[in-house]
């Protein structure tokens, strides 16, 4: 039996490789649904971490604000209206007029609650869609890249490399023979 992936993971796939996407005849238009997503999430992390009523009525930095703003008017330019597409015997189908359907997978993310899939590698800057909410890189070379770019993994590092040359060398078994 194939497993299948749950819906809203397939959706946050389908939004980050729009976002990923670079050809010029829609460059504007991703930039601006990449900012929308960005603006989105820093709201989202800011509820998370001061709690909603905090983040809406308390005299806060005037950036959430300013966010806010950014987003409101980001989504007052996609006017959306439903249109009748086909009328079946059993059902009609719907699509929106004057609305591209990338926003629509923001706005239903966002309204199931798993907009918080779509993220920028930390590393690389490319948009991915996340297993786990601990997930910050898009791939394991980018999440290696990342540690080893700490100090934590320097020292580990230079105390590895220490023992092998004080094994291998310092001994005297491999350097002079």
């Amino acid at each position: 039996m194939i497993r299948q992936r749950p819906l809203a993971k397939r959706e946050a796939d389908k939004l980050a490789d729009y976002l990923n996407e670079s050809r010029q005849s829609r460059n504007r238009l991703v930039k601006r649904m990449q900012k929308l997503v960005a603006n989105l999430a820093q709201i989202s992390v800011q509820v998370r971490d001061r709690g909603l009523y905090h983040t809406m009525f308390s005299k806060g930095p005037a950036t959430l604000d300013k966010t806010i703003r950014d987003i409101d008017q980001e989504l007052k330019r996609h006017r959306m209206r439903p249109r009748l597409v086909a009328p079946w015997p059993n059902r009609f189908e719907f699509s929106w007029n004057g609305c591209y359907p990338i926003v629509l997978k923001i706005i239903s993310l966002g309204e199931a609650g798993e907009l918080w899939r779509v993220r920028q590698c930390r590393t690389c800057s490319r948009w991915f869609s996340a297993d786990r909410r601990t997930n910050w890189s898009c791939s394991d070379k980018c999440r290696k890249r990342r540690y080893n770019a700490t100090d934590k993994a320097k020292k580990l590092n230079r105390k590895r490399v220490r023992a092998y040359y004080e094994r291998n060398y310092k001994s005297g078994r491999k350097g002079k023979q």
